[in-house]
């Protein structure tokens, strides 16, 4: 699909020939079945970075906190 088009745009602008109705249907097609799992795997990495950045957070407390109490026993 990248190959095509690409193919179609090199001839768009060099205007030896246009975008014809069965490739915007393809592209149409494929945005269609694609856009739905791409947003799911963008939330899904999302959700994965956040969880990360928690955990990194709560660690982070938990070492100021032990430090914390060893200096003050």
């Amino acid at each position: 699909l990248t190959s095509l088009t690409k193919h179609y745009i090199s001839m768009y602008t060099n205007k030896i020939g246009h975008m014809g109705s069965r490739f915007e249907k393809l592209v149409t097609l494929v945005g269609r079945q694609l856009t739905q799992p791409t947003y799911s795997f963008i939330i899904y990495v999302q959700a994965a970075e956040t969880e990360q950045d928690d955990e990194r957070k709560d660690k982070k407390k938990n070492k100021t906190d032990a430090a914390a109490a060893a200096q003050a026993g």
